[in-house]
């Protein structure tokens, strides 16, 4: 990405930012905290990347993004480490709408991934990754702190165990669920897909 990114004060739509080691990437997530119209933006987190401190934090300071996608690449597990002390630094701007997070390295959810922490959240994909629930170690839900998804996507979530009446408990205003090859029991061997909508008879989920 380009030095001087954070001059474009008209764009609204940002895909392919990288962030890789200090060399290949110039601009930094606190150069587009300056662009105050962008809606959209798409964050791919490259196997080599060094990360500032509580550089994800700029996050928040993006007071107009409404849709955001993560994008992690494979990593060795030398690297597994670091990323886990890196992404407690996440912080999200507080009008945030869709999250989009595609091959999360982590096995345990983390911090920021918390409904106290995205309360105008309507959408929520994972696909792909090593996370194995959505649930916070230690710490009870209460109910004002649910999820306010509508649409929940999950898909290619191999040690994701998470049952429909727990996500149902846990996402209280769902009108659409998509849970697609979660849990592989055995090899290329995955719990029923389920695709639920509200809007169905009775509150009957298809499983195919």
């Amino acid at each position: 990405m380009p030095k001087g990114i954070g001059k474009l004060s008209s764009l609204q739509v940002l895909k392919g930012f990288l962030i890789a080691n200090l060399k290949n990437t110039p601009s930094r997530l606190g150069d587009l905290a300056k662009l105050k119209k962008l809606r959209r933006l798409s964050i791919y987190i490259g196997i080599e990347a060094v990360m500032q401190e509580k550089e994800f934090e700029n996050l928040k300071e993006i007071s107009s993004l409404r849709r955001l996608k993560i994008s992690w690449a494979v990593v060795s597990p030398k690297l597994k480490k670091e990323i886990d002390r890196q992404s407690l630094d996440f912080s999200f701007p507080p009008d945030l709408e869709k999250l989009d997070l595609q091959g999360i390295p982590l096995k345990e959810v983390p911090s920021w991934l918390d409904p106290r922490q995205l309360t105008n959240l309507k959408k929520l994909y994972i696909r792909g990754g090593e996370l194995c629930s959505l649930d916070h170690v230690g710490e009870e839900t209460v109910t004002e702190f649910k999820w306010r998804v509508e649409i929940l996507r999950l898909k290619y979530l191999s040690n994701m165990k998470i049952e429909f009446p727990k996500l149902k408990e846990q996402f209280p205003h769902l009108s659409y669920l998509e849970r697609v090859k979660c849990h592989e029991i055995e090899k290329d061997t995955y719990e029923e897909d389920i695709f639920w909508s509200k809007s169905q008879a009775a509150g009957k989920c298809s499983r195919a």
